[in-house]
């Protein structure tokens, strides 16, 4: 017996010095935030079930590992057996602030500041709390937009994810940024063992896709231009899809300084990236609406306190100084995470303001185009919002889900990835612009065209001109010169460009043409309706189209007249003058004679004071007008062409060729053709494939067969012509 109650005392002195040691390590991992482990280590002390102190630990940990109904459970034993502990109060209100119940939330907040002395440093964190459960009580009952859903462990890791962004290229693709351990495992596998959730790791570009209603487990992408042993963080792609945005950055003193680069895109998005990051300096959050545009940001900037929200936009070589989004948008508090929908209208946000529920909240503000300023920012609501954080808002193409990521406590880790199904299409998404109308550009801006080197032509010395039904040469006419009153048609009040008044211009001006000698007459046509950019320089065509069979009917030979659309390019009236009845003149029709014609011509004015006139539309008219130019033809379609070369040229425009009737695209305006040639292999990187350098003489197409004819008078035809001898070569 005596032998027994040794081995029994023993026994106990081992057990209890384990337990000891089980403490120890509980309370070291405590310490390190290895929240899991010290869960692990609390479950071999017998009396973790009954001590007040490990109790409220145990409460603590299952509040950080998202697992709240615990933590509470937890928080409520320990007060049942008498435990006292300040802190209990503030994880209640945590732990009932992020179940939603925002009205005892707000009780234990206050509880709270009742036990802590007046100067304790979480007094102000927890009035924060107080004013976001207060907000959640005011939308509690508002209408969701939509509904949410995880994106699920095949995804999701213990550690952080975030930016979730859908593939250019394939619909069901989806890359993110994640800095998980290890090597890639299911997150089941790690929630019922020990491990270090402290490694130091990169931050890399993971990659997952959906077959059917399955997610295929996610995988980190092997280009190691992309992910490399820096922290590298996906933003975006390039307009073509085949570039990526990545801020890249390496840890230096737990301070993380990221530089934005542009990864395999070509040599020209990538200077122009390298411009951009000495313009808005190290920038965690921004969104590239385009190549050309950037909404990013900043507390480095003069702003309204904290981060403020920016625009810049590159134009003539360089990017313009970073605009403000102003008050509307921006606050004394934080605004980060932007996302601008394709429209241009619609800006999404992150902030953690009065209105916030919980930190950062999303915020959605509209921009008025007539107006020209952004509504006041609202919250979006719950589900999406919730008593965490929410930043990385983004919409879909198709306008029907929107992606984010959360660190709200019903995750997998410390930040997560979530689906929001939109209840109905954002229709913002359903067309893209080109230009913003919040941005300062200038009146006449271009991206390649330098100033080209004008070559006079002397109206009074004969002119060689093609007669295009004929395919000679002929002298001009030396009958006696007339001259043409040229109209500019205009809408009506009505918005109407085909009028009454529109129709006897044309009864005029074709009673002129038809009495007189020209040989050639342009129709040129804008149109600058709020919209899609394609859709306006279709509609300009179209609108040409029209005005030319008004005036066939009228008896004009219709091989005269040469029609083109301009669409919104360059708005004759500035973008910032509010009257409709002055800024309706973007949407027109004007009328252009060849120089070499032997007719004098009067053009009509617009009639508005010249403060209200963009400056830019005459160098345009000129560059038009100018001698030798040339353009690269980029597509010959039927309908509508809607490629990415018109998203980065400003100067497009469109013709209908009078045999065909196909439309043909163009971009650019060179007055020599090896910088054409150039801007064209450019072109080629953007993958598209029907490119063709077309010369241009006084605005009007040179036919090939013509060529040699006026190579003596303008020696920059030679290159082309050369050019041309060198591809016949090589095709024999």
């Amino acid at each position: 017996m005596k032998k027994f109650l040794v081995f029994i005392s023993c026994f106990m002195g081992i057990s209890l010095f384990g337990q000891g040691d089980a403490l120890k390590r509980a309370n070291e991992y405590f310490k390190e935030k290895n929240y899991r482990n010290t869960l692990l280590e609390l479950s071999n002390i017998p009396q973790s079930n009954s001590s007040g102190p490990l109790i409220f630990k145990k409460a603590i940990c299952h509040y950080e590992l998202n697992e709240l109904d615990k933590a509470l459970a937890g928080i409520n034993s320990a007060e049942n057996i008498g435990f006292k502990d300040d802190d209990i109060h503030y994880y209640k209100g945590r732990s009932l602030h992020h179940k939603g119940n925002f009205s005892l939330a707000i009780k234990s907040y206050k509880e709270y500041l009742t036990k802590i002395p007046l100067d304790h440093s979480m007094r102000n964190e927890v009035r924060d709390h107080i004013r976001h459960a207060g907000s959640g009580l005011d939308i509690l009952y508002v209408d969701p937009i939509a509904t949410i859903e995880n994106a699920g462990g095949e995804i999701n890791s213990t550690q952080n994810d975030e930016r979730l962004v859908q593939s250019s290229s394939k619909e069901n693709r989806y890359y993110f940024n994640s800095d998980r351990t290890g090597k890639n495992r299911k997150v089941s596998d790690y929630l019922s063992q020990s491990y270090d959730l402290d490694v130091k790791t990169d931050v890399n570009i993971y990659f997952t896709e959906k077959n059917g209603d399955f997610w295929i487990r996610s995988e980190k992408l092997s280009d190691r231009s992309v992910n490399t042993y820096k922290n590298d963080n996906l933003v975006g792609f390039t307009m073509n899809g085949d570039g990526v945005y990545v801020l890249r950055g390496k840890e230096n003193e737990n301070k993380e300084e990221y530089k934005i680069v542009a990864q395999n895109a070509t040599g020209k998005v990538k200077k122009r990236i390298d411009d951009l990051s000495k313009i808005i300096g190290h920038v965690e959050y921004l969104h590239f609406f385009n190549d050309s545009t950037v909404v990013f940001s900043s507390d480095q900037l003069k702003g309204f306190g904290g981060y403020d929200l920016y625009v810049t936009a590159y134009a003539n070589g360089s990017w313009l100084s970073p605009k403000n989004l102003g008050s509307r948008i921006n606050t004394h508090a934080d605004e980060i995470s932007p996302y601008l929908g394709n429209d241009g209208s619609v800006l999404f946000f992150s902030s953690n303001r009065s209105f916030s529920v919980g930190g950062m909240d999303v915020f959605r503000s509209f921009y008025l185009f007539e107006q020209e300023k952004w509504t006041e920012a609202k919250n979006i609501g719950l589900p999406i919002n919730s008593p965490g954080n929410e930043i990385d808002f983004r919409l879909s193409d198709d306008g029907l889900i929107a992606t984010y990521t959360s660190d709200r406590k019903d995750g997998y880790g410390k930040n997560d990835l979530y689906f929001a199904y939109l209840n109905e299409r954002e229709e913002h998404q359903s067309y893209t612009v080109k230009n913003l109308g919040f941005v300062d550009y200038p009146d006449f801006y271009i991206d390649k065209i330098d100033q080209p080197i004008f070559v006079n032509i002397d109206r009074e010395k004969p002119n060689y001109i093609v007669k295009s039904n004929q395919q000679v040469l002929e002298e001009p006419s030396s009958e006696k010169v007339k001259t043409i009153q040229l109209p500019i048609l205009t809408p009506n009040p009505d918005g109407e460009l085909l009028s009454k008044e529109n129709f006897e211009k044309l009864d005029a001006l074709a009673s002129q043409i038809n009495n007189s000698d020209v040989k050639h007459l342009e129709i040129l046509s804008f149109a600058h309706e709020q919209g899609i950019a394609e859709y306006n320089l279709f509609l300009s065509i179209k609108t040409a189209e029209k005005i030319k069979e008004a005036l066939v009917e009228r008896g004009v030979n219709g091989e005269k007249i040469h029609i083109k659309g301009f669409g919104d390019f360059l708005p004759v009236i500035k973008s910032h003058v509010k009257d409709r009845s002055i800024s309706i003149l973007n949407n027109r029709i004007q009328f252009k004679l060849n120089l070499a014609e032997s007719i004098d011509y009067e053009e009509a004015s617009l009639g508005v004071d010249k403060n209200y006139l963009n400056t830019g539309f005459d160098i345009f008219r000129t560059l038009i007008d100018d001698a030798i130019a040339f353009k690269i033809q980029i597509a010959t379609v039927r309908q509508m062409y809607r490629g990415t070369a018109l998203k980065l040229y400003n100067d497009v425009q469109v013709e209908k060729d009078k045999n065909t009737g196909n439309y043909l695209y163009s971009v650019g305006l060179y007055d020599n053709f090896l910088e054409a040639n150039s801007v064209m292999r450019e072109l080629s990187e953007y993958g598209v494939t029907t490119l063709k350098i077309v010369p241009f003489i006084d605005g009007l197409r040179v036919p090939e067969q013509e060529l040699v004819n006026f190579a003596s008078e303008f020696p920059a035809l030679k290159e082309y012509i050369r050019s041309m001898s060198f591809n016949e070569i090589d095709e024999e």
